[in-house]
C-alpha cells in the first residue's frame, strides 16, 4: 500500500502539522488518550516525555511533550536551557526512541514532533545518537526552546543546531516568548511562522 503522507514544505500550516500538533498536544496529558484523529497510540511506547502513534497506513509518528508546569523536574530543564541553551548530557529520550526504533520495521515512514523543552529534548538526542536522526524521515519542531542568553556570551541553542536542515520543520509562534530568539533568523530552512 502507497503511503500517503507526504513530507511538505512551505510557508503555512498543513492538515499534516496539524495533526501532529495534536498528536505531540495528547502526549501531555496523563490520561492519553487512544485514538487522535486517525492516529492509534501504542501504550506499551508511553514514557514519561514520548508516545509512539501509527496510522492505519503503518507511518509512525513519535511524539515529545515539553513542559508540565506542575513538574519541577521539567521547570529545572527549562531554567537550564535559559542560561545554557541546552541541557547537558540529557539522553532521557534517547533509549526511548532507540526503543521505538528498534521495534519497528525498517519499512516503516518514521516522523517526530516536539513543543518546547521536547523540542531540545528530541534534537539533542538527534545530536547524542545520530543514528536516531537517519531513521527519522522528517521532524516538526514546535514552539522551540530557546534562549538569547547563550547566543550573548558564544554559546548555542540546541534547537538551532539543525536550522539548515530541510528535514527539519519550524514553526514559531510569533507570540511565543520561548521562540523569541528565532524571530527574524533567516538562516531557517523551513520554517512556518
Amino acid at each position: 500500500m502507497r503511503n500517503t503522507m507526504e513530507g511538505f514544505k512551505g510557508d503555512s500550516l498543513t492538515e499534516q502539522d496539524e495533526d501532529y500538533a495534536k498528536l505531540v498536544s495528547a502526549t501531555y496529558l496523563e490520561d492519553r488518550p487512544e485514538i487522535v484523529e486517525h492516529w492509534r497510540r501504542v501504550p506499551q511506547y508511553d514514557t514519561n516525555y514520548c508516545s509512539l502513534w501509527v496510522n492505519q497506513d503503518g507511518h509512525a509518528f513519535i511524539a515529545v511533550r515539553g513542559t508540565k508546569l506542575t513538574s519541577g523536574y521539567d521547570l529545572l530543564q527549562d531554567a537550564e536551557i535559559a542560561v545554557t541553551g541546552t541541557v547537558p548530557g540529557q539522553d532521557e529520550v534517547v533509549p526511548e526512541i532507540q526503543r521505538m526504533l528498534h521495534d519497528l520495521s525498517p519499512d516503516v515512514i518514521v516522523d517526530a514532533g516536539a513543543h518546547s523543552l521536547g523540542t531540545t529534548l528530541l534534537l539533542r538526542a538527534f545530536e547524542q545518537e545520530p543514528s536516531l536522526k537517519k531513521r527519522i524521515r522528517q521532524s516538526f519542531i514546535y514552539n522551540p526552546a530557546s534562549s538569547p542568553l547563550p547566543n550573548l556570551v558564544g554559546g548555542h541553542n540546541t534547537t538551532e543546531d539543525f536550522i539548515n536542515d530541510p528535514s527539519v520543520r519550524y514553526f514559531i509562534n510569533l507570540s511565543d516568548a520561548v521562540s523569541a530568539a528565532f524571530l527574524g533568523d533567516g538562516k531557517v530552512a523551513n520554517v512556518v511562522y
